[in-house]
């Protein structure tokens, strides 16, 4: 199991509510997403299943880069459109050894939650 995999898995059975967050980027409404991908040095889209023509890339949806987080966002037509996306995370080490038990990753992922 990938470490990505690890953490969606952990996520699942473990309920952590991520709201998003509505933004206006220069005159344009924008919703943010964390990702939840804590200690990545790369996150990424590998796939995005949508049965219209609402949503491209850069243009009304992207993740961008905020401190060490990664965020999701959408806007215009996409924002109000039902997506799939598939979300990948890539560490340099491995998950094991940045959490030594799911409560760990928890704790820091409610803590962060908190803040924001």
């Amino acid at each position: 199991m990938t470490d990505y995999w690890k953490l969606l898995s952990l996520l699942r059975w473990r309920v952590l509510k991520v709201v998003p967050v509505q933004e206006d980027h220069e005159g344009e409404e924008r919703e943010y997403c964390d990702l939840v991908c804590p200690n990545s040095h790369t996150v990424f889209i590998s796939f995005i299943d949508q049965g219209h023509r609402a949503c491209f890339n850069y243009i009304t949806y992207q993740i961008e880069k905020r401190a060490e987080e990664r965020y999701l966002w959408r806007s215009g037509k996409c924002l109000n459109s039902t997506v799939n996306y598939r979300i990948g995370c890539k560490f340099d080490d491995p998950f094991d050894t940045q959490f030594k038990s799911d409560n760990e990753i928890l704790a820091r992922l409610r803590a962060r939650a908190r803040r924001a």
